[in-house]
């Protein structure tokens, strides 16, 4: 995972942070569906 230590609009470093944190937290969940759904798929055949 990069992190990017530009500043953003409100110019804090810390808030960059924090919302790229999120966003990776959202790809995870994401990763972690889309596992569930392949042994899903896998559990039915």
């Amino acid at each position: 995972m990069v992190i990017d230590a530009t500043e953003p609009e409100d110019g804090t470093i810390r808030g960059s942070l924090r919302e790229q944190l999120k966003q990776h937290g959202l790809v995870a969940s994401t990763m972690n569906n889309l596992q569930q759904g392949m042994r899903k798929r896998a559990d039915l055949k």
